[in-house]
Parts: C-alpha cells; structure tokens; sequence
C-alpha cells in the first residue's frame, strides 16, 4: 500500500509528540497525560519565600519550535509571551515579535484565495508561531493506573488546554464570591483528614486532548497526623523544595532572549512564508493582466463599466408622434374604408403611429368630408416631403 504525504504528515507529527513528551518526561517533576490516563489527585497549594504567586498554580503563554537532530528526535524550544498574566505587561502586543508576526499571518489567510497546498504552508507557520498556553498545576498522586511509580509524590501536573483552566478557576470563583473560604480550603493541602475533596482526571483510550476532571469527596486519609507541625513541617518542606516551584516555572520575561528566539527560530520559518507571499502576488499580477482588455475607447477608464450599448430585445424602435384629430371619423361605413385605404398609402412608421394614436371601437363608422380629405392629402405630402 503506497504511503501518501497526509500519512507521512501525521506520522511525524506523532513523532514530534512522541519525542517532546520524552524530553518532558526527563523532568521528573512534571506529570504528563496520556491516552487512556486515570488519575486520583489531592491538590496542593504552597509558596515558596520569593514567590509572587496569587494562585496556587501557574499559567503561561509561550513560543516554541522543534528542530530535527542528528538522530531524528526533537528538540523543542521555549521562549516566554510577555502576554503571561503574572507578569501584568501592559503593551505586551508591541513587544512580542512573534504574536505580531502569527497575527499578520492570520489576517494574510482571511484575506487570501490560494491553492490548498499555499494555504496549509501558511496555516502551518502560523500555528508555529502563535502562543501556546501551559498551566502548571501542584498536586499530590493518590493513584495513577498508568505509572504507579507516582503514588504518594508530589508532582506538577500541565495542561495544555487553557479551557480546563476556566472550568477549573469557575469552580473555585464559586466559593470565593459567596466568601465560603471553608469549602475553598477543603479542596488543598488536607493531607490528614477525610473531610476534604480529591482531583479525578480521565483522558479518552485515543485521543489525549479529550480530558474530563472531577472533584469527588475523600475515601481515606494520606497521612496520619498530620495535623502536628513535627510530621507536616518536614513533610512539606521536602517536597516543596524539591519542586523548587516558583523558581524555575515563574521566569521572567527578558526582551534580548525574546529577540534571540525570534531572530534563530521563527525568523527562518517567516521567509518560507514570504516567498510563498510573492509567487501569489506574481501570479495575482499575471491574471490582472489576463483579464484587461487589450484596446478601449480613450473616453473609458474603467474596463469593468466598459459596454456594448445592446438594442432592447423584442422592443420596437420609438416612431414620431403624429396626432390625427378625433373629429375626422364620422358614422360612414363606406368612407371609413376610403380613409384606411389612404392611411394604408402612408409611410409605415406614421402607420404604426396612427394606429397607435386613435383606433375607433367597432361600433362606430367613420364618414370623411371634403374638408377632412384635404387633412389628409396634407398629411400625405408633408409626409413626402
């Protein structure tokens, strides 16, 4: 069976995946979802001496590329968006390069026709170059059918789906507007009591961005006394330091690095997209071109309003207007025929007029005097003339 390029497409895709989730997976910290993943969590909210977190959690905005190595595995590439809500950046549209570009290429796309082989190129490089979102999320592994190695850890849990963070956010907000702090608090760090509420998180058999997440209440306590600071203190210290969560996770945005990224990874990406830019207008230029009549009257300026003046189909051509007194026809069978024998003799355009000017109904007859003869012979020589 021949293997198209939709095939091979999808196939390195997967390998993309494949290979950053096992660079991710080098950091021991991070607990990444797979396919088929069913996970009981507890979560965890800390901060460490220097953090400026409000929330126990992190989210944030990056630009990343994958480049190709030797050896065919991935290496992926991050630079922070200035578009990151704790860092609280203003004007970060006018210093981020590569939400600029992504945007340009965005409206490049509404405002394009092209070929579908053009417009999946440029798709591409957008979504390149677009923002992605990451949320970093502390919780303790009561259960994960995948890897049991995890239970009873401490790890960062990343969502790459920025809608799980509004679902979860809504529920939280629902305590902290009816100012219950009670049932807020039920939901973090209860590590020795049962009256709490745990994280259950299943992803779909096939595919990984299909994930569904619960809370339901506690089935047993995690640790016993945890209520004494000599067992809690120790307890926390450990696994918050090894987490070093605020230090490496909540970095800072720093233009010359920004600039740095933009000008080895997308800068690249970008000029692909530019030649693609110029063969569309060439080829938009040639078809003006095609389409312009090649001679116009000197008076027509536009070729679009230029016309053939067309005749009016089935329409007949406007004739002179002659008016023929009413009084002429009088009640005479045999003159009638005398008067339309003589308008029979004049030119046919005056005919078309005549009849159309007056045609006396059928009950009447039409007598002609000599003096309406003369209007008529008059009629006949002017005509003549």
């Amino acid at each position: 069976m021949a293997t198209n390029r939709y095939t091979l497409v999808n196939e390195v895709t997967e390998k993309i995946m494949e290979q950053s989730k096992l660079k991710f997976n080098s950091d021991k910290r991070l607990l990444l979802l797979s396919e088929g993943h069913e996970l009981e969590l507890r979560l965890v909210n800390f901060q460490d001496a220097m953090s400026l977190r409000t929330d126990p959690w992190v989210t944030k905005f990056i630009h990343s590329v994958y480049t190709k190595e030797a050896d065919d595995s991935f290496t992926a590439h991050f630079t922070l968006c200035p578009s990151t809500h704790y860092l609280g950046i203003a004007n970060w549209k006018n210093r981020c390069l590569c939400c600029k570009e992504a945007d340009e290429l965005y409206q490049y796309l509404n405002t394009k026709s092209f070929t579908s082989n053009s417009r999946a190129a440029v798709l591409k490089a957008a979504k390149t170059v677009k923002r992605k979102f990451k949320m970093f999320l502390p919780v303790y592994v009561i259960s994960d059918n995948l890897k049991p190695e995890n239970n009873n850890t401490l790890k960062l849990l990343m969502f790459n789906d920025i809608k799980l963070l509004f679902r979860i956010s809504n529920y939280f907000e629902k305590f902290l507007r009816a100012d219950d702090k009670t049932k807020y608090l039920k939901h973090f760090n209860n590590f020795g009591n049962i009256n709490c509420f745990n994280l259950i998180v299943n992803v779909d058999p096939e595919n990984v961005f299909e994930i569904k997440f619960k809370f339901a209440p506690a089935s047993q306590i995690l640790i016993n006394n945890f209520d004494d600071p000599t067992v809690s203190t120790p307890f926390m210290e450990k696994m918050v330091g090894d987490l070093n969560f605020d230090t490496d996770f909540v970095d800072q945005f720093d233009d010359d690095k920004h600039a740095e990224f933009f000008s080895t990874f997308i800068k690249p990406v970008l000029s692909r997209i530019q030649q693609i830019k110029e063969r569309i207008s060439a080829e938009e230029q040639n078809n003006q071109r095609e389409e312009t009549p090649s001679t116009l009257p000197d008076e027509v300026h536009d070729p679009v309003d230029f016309q053939e003046p067309q005749e009016p189909a089935n329409q007949a051509m406007p004739l002179p207007a002659i008016n023929i007194p009413k009084e002429i026809f009088e009640q005479s069978t045999k003159t009638k025929t005398i008067v339309n024998e003589k308008v029979k003799q004049l030119p046919l355009p005056i005919i078309g007029k005549i009849t159309e000017t007056y045609t006396p109904p059928p009950e009447e007859a039409s007598v002609l005097t000599p003096e309406m003869l003369d209007i008529i012979n008059s009629i006949e020589d002017s005509t003549r003339e």
